[in-house]
């Protein structure tokens, strides 16, 4: 588990329904703009392309950030927010602060 600045949780929120040409760069630059406050990190969910083809998107991700408080602020902004044309389904992740299920 880690932890923020103040000692509280870090808390991951797990955000689907994304295109498969989605990357974390892509999903980082999305939450950067909706809640930056207390953001750690990004990442998708990728399986590799077909040969000589770029690694596709599984359709989910984690964004964690430093506090459940933060999280729950960015869930607000993000839930049913477009990214490439998807519309975002954005809830805490039960699985932690991981990020992985």
């Amino acid at each position: 588990m880690s932890f923020g600045v103040s000692g509280a949780a870090a808390a991951t929120l797990y955000v689907k329904n994304l295109s498969f040409r989605t990357d974390t760069p892509n999903l980082l630059s999305h939450f950067k703009r909706l809640c930056k406050a207390g953001l750690l990190r990004a990442m998708v969910k990728t399986k590799p392309g077909r040969e000589g083809k770029p690694d596709l998107s599984c359709g989910y991700g984690f964004v964690t950030y430093d506090t459940t408080a933060n999280a729950k602020r960015a869930m607000a902004a993000a839930q049913a927010s477009k990214l490439q044309n998807h519309t975002l389904q954005v809830q805490l992740s039960k699985e932690g602060a991981n990020g992985h299920r």
